[in-house]
């Protein structure tokens, strides 16, 4: 269907994405890391995957895979890649700050780089 909401936001070619990592703490089992990204200006429509890990986990070993194919989908549905990307990282303590630099801002620099040189403007809220 329709959209029952939207908001206006004066920024062009604007993807906000949102990661978080769950874990099951009754069956020990995997945890799910969850990657949702906006495919629209007024963010009604959105792009996600999940992602399985070992249990209590918390870093994304494949954020990557899941950028590079929301990039493909934005682009798909846009016809070019975004201008600015916000990324919105949920379930990280202050003491896993610099584990999340090491582990995941790389993944996302080197999906730019394998999008022929791509470089938009990046912000990364924890």
């Amino acid at each position: 269907g329709g959209e029952l909401w939207a908001v206006e936001i004066p920024l062009t070619g604007l993807m906000v994405v949102g990661i978080d990592v769950y874990h099951d703490s009754l069956t020990k089992g995997q945890s799910v890391g969850g990657f949702v990204a906006s495919m629209n200006k007024s963010l009604t429509r959105w792009y996600s995957r999940c992602t399985f890990q070992h249990t209590g986990q918390e870093l994304i070993d494949q954020l990557k895979s899941c950028l590079m194919a929301a990039l493909r989908k934005w682009q798909e549905i846009n016809g070019k890649p975004p201008g600015r990307i916000i990324f919105y990282r949920d379930g990280v303590g202050d003491g896993q700050l610099e584990a999340v630099l090491e582990h995941e801002l790389p993944q996302i620099m080197d999906s730019f780089r394998q999008t022929s040189g791509y470089q938009p403007m990046v912000t990364f809220i924890i």
